[in-house]
């Protein structure tokens, strides 16, 4: 049997998930970090799935973490000259691990070469929710705006009471459609990660703003 490319491997592998029907976003993550990990294998003339191994796992996100990651001079990413955040690093570990596993269960790694390694570990803040003077301030900024771009800053207005009544994905937001909002009943139906949708409610405020902003500001699409 030929030796099998990481290039085909990847390929295939992005197949797989857009067959089983995996959001385009989610393929376009997966493609960016498993290519750069392709590109860095590349770079230590390693081009076959035989070639991944723990080692070279782990040389690979001690780069990643390095200071000198994306330096201007560095042909592989154009970053800041600065480290990835240790969320990052941990998402491209889990990319990498997902994709070794699936290498196993196609049949073209008999072993997963990364199944004693673990995950990097993130630092566990707890995310504070903005103060009621911090609301304030924000929305005062932008009633400050109502008379002179009246059209914009209605926009700002409906855009962060909607987020902060709601607690939706700013991702799912933008892309709430007019058919998936009811005024009248005061809820809406958001897609979210992983294609799952759910009904989402709103309060009467959020929607006494929301019919003036359509009746009035909204622009014609």
């Amino acid at each position: 049997m030929p030796e099998l490319t990481l290039d085909f491997a990847v390929q295939d592998y992005l197949l797989a998930l857009q067959v089983a029907g995996r959001a385009p976003g989610t393929l376009r993550e997966k493609e960016h970090r498993l290519r750069l990990f392709c590109q860095w294998m590349a770079t230590q003339d390693a081009r076959t799935v035989e070639d991944v191994t723990s080692a070279r796992y782990r040389d690979f996100m001690a780069y990643l973490q390095a200071a000198h990651y994306g330096d201007h001079h560095d042909h592989i990413a154009s970053r800041a000259n600065r480290p990835l955040s240790p969320y990052t690093a941990r998402a491209y570990a889990r990319v990498i691990h997902s994709w070794t596993r699936w290498l196993v269960g196609e049949g073209y790694l008999p072993l997963d070469p990364l199944r004693n390694e673990k995950l990097p570990k993130c630092p566990e803040h707890v995310v504070k929710p903005f103060t009621d003077a911090e609301v304030d301030a924000l929305l005062a900024t932008i009633s400050g705006k109502l008379k002179r771009w009246p059209a914009e800053a209605w926009r700002q207005l409906i855009a962060v009471l909607f987020l902060l009544d709601t607690g939706v994905r700013l991702s799912e937001f933008v892309t709430l459609t007019d058919d998936r909002l009811w005024l009248d009943q005061q809820r809406c139906l958001v897609m979210g990660k992983g294609r799952k949708e759910r009904y989402v409610p709103f309060g009467s405020a959020v929607r006494r703003y929301l019919a003036h902003y359509m009746a009035r500001w909204r622009p014609e699409a």
